[in-house]
């Protein structure tokens, strides 16, 4: 995996999306290695949508998610349907990462991804989290010798890609693909939300005392040994529809020591979280200040979770039908 994309996939991917995915109380969990063909779901009637209304404006949000297994496929014949009559879809980037960024990651910017000074992480991890990151690779068919120089957050980003691999799972954003090419065939206008540039996060990064990334490969460990096997029963409730579950699999387990610690301490991935909730309230409010009927593809996790969108939304007084 090239730098850029260990990055992004270990920060923006591996600890919002699988730390918040199966937090549940009640919901069956395969076990690593049952056979849970059963769990996947052609053409199931879902994924619901949610409505968000005025007088004369409708936005539609499919709340998404990330990690489906390979070959997955999705009823997208209801948003195929709102896009017919619609005149935007809102979609959104949470990290904006132009050729400049990766240039500067890669020459001037090392230690944002690498330990500063050359440092191995079996000098300064714990040992106990050393051990469960060593065991997790050695598991993954991942050399400790080739993740000694990353930062812990990085190497856990490496293993976690390796466990997602051996699980059949992928995030290439088939949902948002698919829903694009619907919105060209439409001839629905795209309109991008940018959350934060990469050039001030990269600088936040390149600062970062040692070791104050240690709770997020923690939390990455515990994805790959706890959480990684419910994420095909994630898919399959998203898929059907069932909401009830997947608001459980959005009740966050606490990943605040790892949002607040990645960063600096100009902007922390914290920051970066609250900015993504902000804008899509902004986006999704003056949305409706012009008449007509719009799509919105929003997280699962940040629109689904206690006091999440949704909930922020109905608490404000705004009309949102849904399941």
């Amino acid at each position: 995996m090239k730098p850029v994309q260990a990055l992004l996939a270990a920060v923006c991917w591996g600890l919002a999306a699988l730390s918040q995915a199966v937090a549940q109380t009640g919901s069956p969990v395969p076990a690593p290695g049952e056979d849970d063909s059963d769990v996947i779901v052609v053409e199931a009637p879902g994924p619901e949508l949610w409505r968000l209304h005025d007088a004369d404006s409708e936005i539609y949000i499919l709340a998404t998610i990330d990690a489906l297994p390979a070959g997955f496929r999705w009823n997208s014949r209801p948003v195929a349907a709102v896009l017919e009559r619609a005149d935007r879809l809102y979609v959104s980037e949470p990290v904006s990462l132009g050729l400049g960024d990766a240039a500067r990651l890669l020459v001037t910017h090392r230690d944002a991804i690498r330990n500063p000074d050359g440092v191995a992480l079996e000098e300064y991890l714990p040992a106990g989290l050393y051990r469960r990151l060593a065991g997790a690779a050695a598991t993954y068919g991942v050399d400790m010798d080739d993740l000694e120089q990353w930062r812990p957050y990085m190497a856990g980003g490496q293993v976690l890609g390796e466990a997602v691999d051996e699980a059949g799972l992928e995030s290439d954003g088939q949902v948002l693909r698919e829903t694009r090419r619907l919105a060209r065939r439409a001839r629905v206008r795209v309109q991008e939300l940018e959350f934060v540039r990469a050039g001030p996060l990269l600088n936040a990064l390149n600062t970062m005392p040692l070791g104050r990334d240690n709770a997020c490969l923690t939390l990455q460990l515990d994805a790959i040994e706890v959480q990684i096997p419910a994420l095909r029963a994630r898919a399959s409730a998203w898929a059907r529809g069932n909401v009830a579950t997947l608001r459980e699999f959005a009740t966050l387990v606490d990943s605040s020591p790892c949002l607040a610690g990645l960063g600096g301490p100009d902007l922390t991935f914290e920051d970066v979280e609250r900015r993504i909730v902000a804008s899509w309230r902004t986006t999704l409010t003056d949305g409706l200040n012009r008449p007509g009927t719009r799509l919105a593809l929003i997280s699962a996790d940040a629109f689904l979770r206690p006091n999440g969108i949704l909930q922020q939304l109905r608490a404000e007084g705004y009309a949102v039908e849904g399941p």
